[in-house]
């Protein structure tokens, strides 16, 4: 009796110490929804469709969209307008609405995707539609503010703890190149510290899988980074 009391005791102690990690978050046809402390999935309603769920690694704050206004009739619709909502596992994923209208000269965005946050929550990420292959990366303060423009990139993800916390793991889009006809397509990473310096991490083809290359970086520096994921499901 007293061992199997034992052995209860050591499962509800890992599954309490993983709780805060491990909140089972998940978005499904539109709805996100999550199971909280006494086991129960609980749906975090906005009222609208929602897209582009993020995670931190440690489940404390999710980001994610709502679609306010989509291009109808296609089978993944191109979203005009959105708004970016936060939620803390501290305040039970109660939503707040962020609203972002960034300006890049002469063209104001109404929609903003990808969202993730910085570990000390004072900035926000977010992409906006740049070509058919990249996305244009701002980041605005907590509330948001002032913008500023990143870069054009095909992929991104924010880093969270180690020597890196808060700098940026970001994936471009290299077209063929004359010198390298045969080379195709190629998609190097970079990392930009929170200064905005930007260095090389990955040689050319090493990194085109980003959402695996970004988890084995992370890892190997000592954090974590998670990649926003697009779309509804």
């Amino acid at each position: 009796m007293m061992r199997r009391m034992a052995i209860m005791m050591c499962i509800m102690l890992i599954a309490l110490q993983g709780w805060g990690a491990a909140t089972r978050i998940t978005l499904a046809n539109g709805i996100i929804s999550y199971v909280d402390e006494d086991g129960q999935r609980k749906r975090i309603a906005v009222g609208k469709k929602c897209a582009d769920l993020w995670s931190a690694p440690d489940g404390s704050v999710i980001a994610f969209i709502a679609i306010n206004k989509a291009e109808a009739d296609t089978v993944e619709p191109f979203i005009e307008e959105s708004t970016i909502y936060i939620a803390r596992e501290r305040d039970k994923f109660k939503p707040t609405p962020v609203i972002v209208r960034p300006t890049i000269g002469d063209h104001t965005w109404e929609v903003g995707r990808q969202p993730s946050i910085s570990r000390d929550f004072k900035t926000l990420f977010f992409s906006v539609p740049g070509t058919t292959t990249s996305w244009k990366l701002m980041s605005t303060s907590l509330p948001p503010s002032a913008y500023t423009f990143i870069g054009d990139v095909d992929s991104y993800c924010v880093v969270w703890g180690g020597a890196h916390d808060g700098d940026l793991l970001l994936q471009s889009r290299r077209d063929t190149q004359a010198s390298r006809p045969r080379q195709g397509v190629t998609y190097p990473c970079y990392l930009r510290t929170k200064a905005g310096d930007l260095t090389a991490v990955a040689n050319e083809g090493e990194c085109w899988n980003f959402g695996e290359f970004a988890t084995r970086w992370g890892r190997e520096h000592g954090g974590s980074c998670q990649q926003p994921w697009l779309g509804t499901n």
